[in-house]
């Protein structure tokens, strides 16, 4: 029953969001005008570079090595909104942060605001919260961070999570993806670290 609740209210917030990003066409005195001064910036800029992560659907994933999800939509919204092209590139998180850091993107799609995070980045208002949550077998003792000291913990590597891990002093173990990390938790055995 949880389970079908979750589905619903990710159903409503979809059904929103098309109802948000749709409502300048059906309404289009509520579309945003770029100033002069921004379309020529925006001009100047030529093609924006934005990157993102290829394994948390239904928000960014690659279908058919393509990029894929509501950020995905996101981008196209905002690539016609600006007026301007937008190379959307999906990879793996760590490597995504990496290119945003290193310069090779305009902007990252998807990333959690922490304030470690806003001291060196700008964000936008967020459209989605997310939460940490600790996943372990049904008949486990562990129940927070305190239980997870000393013993190390799968996480995505660059993620919220990790960070928070490390930060609690609890040692994480880098996974590519979330599905990765669930397939640690499977194996007989503490993850290899």
């Amino acid at each position: 029953m949880r389970i079908i609740r979750m589905y619903m209210a990710l159903y409503v917030l979809l059904l929103l969001l098309l109802a948000f990003v749709g409502a300048p066409l059906v309404f289009p005195s509520l579309e945003y005008t770029l100033t002069p001064d921004e379309r020529a910036y925006l001009a100047e800029l030529g093609t924006l570079h934005a990157v993102g992560d290829e394994n948390f659907p239904p928000f960014s994933y690659k279908r058919e090595d393509s990029a894929a999800g509501f950020e995905r939509d996101f981008v196209l919204e905002l690539a016609r909104a600006l007026g301007v092209g937008i190379v959307h590139t999906q990879g793996p998180w760590a490597e995504m942060r990496a290119k945003l850091e290193r310069g090779e993107a305009d902007f990252i799609t998807g990333m959690r605001v922490l304030p470690e995070r806003a001291a060196l980045y700008n964000f936008t208002v967020p459209y989605h919260e997310t939460f940490h949550a600790l996943v372990v077998p049904r008949d486990s003792h562990l129940g927070g961070y305190s239980d997870l000291v000393g013993l190390r913990v799968a996480a995505q590597t660059s993620s919220a999570t990790y960070e928070a891990l490390q930060a609690h002093g609890i040692i994480a173990v880098g996974v590519p993806s979330p599905e990765a990390g669930l397939q640690l938790l499977r194996k007989v055995g503490s993850p290899p670290g």
